[in-house]
């Protein structure tokens, strides 16, 4: 079966260039979505500045990605609230919403509720190097079962599938399936590793929602106008 999954491109603000190649390709062909967070720890003066740069450079919805507090704006269009479905730290979970939620209850910034869950077989990603956040493994099946029930029960308005930034292997489609069966009204993210149309349309035909792609596009920036021609071609 074939899906349309909306497509985001993931920008850190410590390495992007408003000056470089992706920068131009971002206003030449641009994604349905950026999300922005940082691995490592930036200032919430350097993080605040940056996502008005990104408002006033480009026309993409801006939502947050935060890898802690300090990567919050109240000027972009939307935010992830991340729950690390596989930790019971609530630096984890309740926490990061307790820290912002002044701010973010009176604020008009789309939020999703968000299960996050990190699968990898080994600690290779940044995600992981920078933010020390548990992953489980893919030997771990009953385990990754158990956290897609525990986020249906919970009501999460998303789930987010990630092998993590920079990650050499994609989430596998057995486990997106799972996570669409378990969860069928929650929109699926699914991002890390992907580096390629193949791994793109593999994850899109597995029934992702939205697909991110963030170390790909800075590895090599002309990536973004080919997989831009192909979602053009495939959405016709």
């Amino acid at each position: 079966m074939s899906f349309e999954s909306e497509f985001a491109l993931l920008i850190d603000p410590e390495k992007f260039d408003f000056q470089g190649k992706l920068a131009q390709y971002i206003k030449n062909f641009p994604p349905d979505l950026i999300l922005v967070g940082a691995s490592a720890h930036v200032s919430r003066a350097f993080f605040e500045a940056f996502v008005s740069k990104l408002k006033a450079t480009f026309s993409t919805p801006i939502w947050l990605f935060p890898g802690s507090t300090d990567q919050f704006s109240l000027l972009a269009d939307g935010i992830l609230l991340l729950q690390v479905l596989q930790s019971f730290d609530v630096d984890y979970t309740l926490k990061p919403v307790y820290e912002i939620c002044d701010a973010l209850y009176d604020s008009k910034m789309t939020r999703l509720m968000t299960a996050y869950l990190l699968i990898n077989d080994k600690n290779e990603s940044s995600t992981y190097k920078h933010t020390q956040i548990p992953f489980v493994s893919y030997s771990e099946q009953k385990q990754i079962e158990k956290l897609l029930k525990t986020s249906a029960i919970m009501n999460f308005e998303a789930i987010y599938l990630e092998s993590g930034s920079g990650a050499e292997k994609t989430i596998d489609a057995s486990l997106i399936e799972l996570a669409k069966k378990i969860s069928p009204s929650a929109r699926l993210f699914v991002g890390g590793g992907i580096r390629s149309l193949q791994s793109y349309e593999r994850i899109q035909n597995s029934g992702a929602d939205t697909i991110v792609i963030g170390n790909a596009f800075e590895e090599n920036p002309d990536f973004l106008p080919e997989l831009h021609t192909f979602i053009k071609d495939s959405r016709h």
